[in-house]
């Protein structure tokens, strides 16, 4: 396809967009005008123009996230405004990723219209960029979670490795916790599944190595920055996906762009650490509750993972056995769940004794509050007094 000039109506042209929608896209670039202003782009004296909006591919972004959510635009409007938006993608340039690049992709899985290499290739665009869940919404994501899920070409470990990969980088709880719990009932799972993924979400090691076509492009990356050929077997970096790395006409003013070196830089030494991961705290508490769900002893569950020093991941998983504690209870002697309990209060972490006076309030009663207004921290007694004001 030619480059368009950088106009709506040549941009509708080559598109060969229904006329009776033209309206409509037009409506999503003043959207995107707007949503780009917010974020900063653009300023008082020289806003963002439609034209900037087409010609770069972040920018562009914008108006593909909004044209998938357009209540009025066809299906397939959707589908071919964002298989351009992804087309126009220079990831090794400065703003040559498009924003909101996930929606996209599943406004492709959504449509039948995604497949592996394709999916592989954008998403290492976005780790680059460190923009894996710019933009995406709850539906959107759980619809891409689907597609994964059900992907003939991946077995369970690349399956594994995936979710894995996708949980750790999600930093938005807000969004990651109802997407993990989604995750964690989905029927195409299994238990056994589960369970495993649950025990991966509670280490930074990878329970695999990354899928072969992700280490090809690890390879062909690490390649390109160095100015050396790329292997043998590395993917092809003109290939579908990546089409626009190499392209001689856009990349005269952005072949030294700092930012973009920076990003790619940053993404290779990651790789170079085996590509560990920081699980987030959020997902890793929920990763406990996860083992119990899945066929492990929840009181062995809650016996392992109650710790006394001060790592900095100790509290949060703490707090996952009051959560453990809170949901099974009924199913363990009494006496072992008292002695949990009081193991908790005497825990250094204020959260974590928060979360065990709460538990112990709900189990033992409203007494509990006057003990924790006792406590050695200023912060904890305050918090219990207004607790035990509102019983």
């Amino acid at each position: 396809m030619p480059s368009p000039r950088f106009t709506l109506k040549s941009l509708l042209h080559n598109l060969n967009l229904p006329a009776s929608e033209h309206s409509w896209l037009a409506d999503c670039l003043d959207s995107a005008l707007d949503a780009a202003a917010r974020d900063g782009w653009g300023n008082e004296g020289a806003p963002v123009t439609e034209r900037d909006l087409l010609r770069l591919p972040h920018l562009l972004g914008y108006a593909a996230v909004a044209a998938v959510r357009h209540a009025e635009l066809s299906p397939a409007t959707q589908l071919r405004f964002a298989q351009y938006t992804l087309q126009q993608a220079r990831p090794l340039e400065d703003n040559g990723t498009p924003r909101g690049l996930t929606v996209l992709l599943s406004c492709l899985a959504g449509q039948g219209a995604l497949d592996l290499a394709g999916f592989t290739a954008a998403l290492k665009m976005a780790e680059i960029e460190r923009g894996l869940f710019d933009e995406i919404k709850l539906g959107e994501l759980r619809v891409l979670t689907d597609w994964l899920m059900t992907q003939a070409e991946l077995d369970d470990r690349q399956r594994l490795w995936w979710l894995w990969f996708l949980a750790g980088n999600c930093r938005k709880p807000h969004l990651g916790q109802p997407w993990i719990d989604a995750v964690l009932a989905h029927p195409a799972l299994s238990r056994d599944f589960k369970h495993k993924l649950c025990a991966a979400w509670l280490s930074a090691r990878p329970p695999s190595r990354a899928p072969e076509a992700w280490r090809k492009l690890d390879q062909a990356l690490s390649a390109r920055m160095k100015g050396a050929e790329a292997p043998d077997e590395a993917v092809d970096l003109d290939g579908p996906g990546l089409s626009r790395l190499d392209d001689d006409d856009d990349a005269d003013a952005d072949d030294d762009d700092v930012f973009a070196s920076l990003n790619v830089a940053g993404h290779l030494m990651r790789s170079a650490l085996g590509d560990y991961l920081l699980i987030p705290k959020y997902i890793q508490r929920r990763a406990v509750m996860g083992l119990a769900q899945s066929g492990d002893d929840p009181l062995a569950v809650c016996q392992r993972y109650l710790a006394s020093d001060r790592r900095d991941d100790t509290g949060t998983l703490n707090q996952a056995v009051a959560d453990v504690l809170r949901g099974f209870h009924a199913q363990m002697p009494p006496d072992a769940v008292q002695a949990l309990i009081e193991k908790g209060l005497t825990r250094p972490q204020v959260n974590t004794r928060k979360a065990f006076y709460a538990l112990a309030a709900e189990l033992y009663g409203p007494d509990v509050w006057q003990q924790a207004q006792r406590d050695t921290a200023k912060s904890v007694r305050a918090w219990a007094e207004k607790k035990a004001a509102m019983t």
